[in-house]
């Protein structure tokens, strides 16, 4: 499940965010014109941003150590200077629930348009 070489989705095109109950499905053609779908599974919380039509993506992963996150999760809970320096017991639990595996981060960068923060129970592709 997240293993996944998300390589294959740089220069792709993000065609569609779904919002589902406790899900979202995020919906990629590839350069060769191929279809992508990802699956957000058991959101805790998403930012989506500068949702564009041509989004490019420049990057996306799946980052599950606390400690590659931080920046991530500090954006996500719209953290004040003070809250980065002293975090919040929330965002202590939370990284506990990354580093054992319970909660993973999904990240996309673009070249153009959206940015993309997920934290979620899973992320699968089909």
């Amino acid at each position: 499940m997240h293993n996944v070489d998300f390589s294959i989705i740089h220069d792709a095109q993000l065609l569609k965010v779904e919002l589902k109950n406790n899900f979202v499905e995020l919906l990629f053609k590839l350069v060769d014109e191929t279809v992508f779908l990802v699956i957000l599974d058991g959101i805790e919380r998403m930012l989506c941003n500068s949702l564009k039509e041509g989004n490019t993506i420049l990057s996306a992963d799946v980052i599950n150590d606390s400690s590659k996150c931080t920046v991530f999760l500090n954006k996500l809970f719209e953290l004040n200077d003070a809250e980065k320096n002293d975090p919040p017991d929330y965002l202590l639990k939370i990284k506990e629930k990354i580093n054992s595996q319970e909660l993973v981060v999904f990240h996309i960068s673009p070249s153009y348009g959206c940015e993309l923060i997920a934290l979620c129970k899973r992320v699968v592709t089909g």
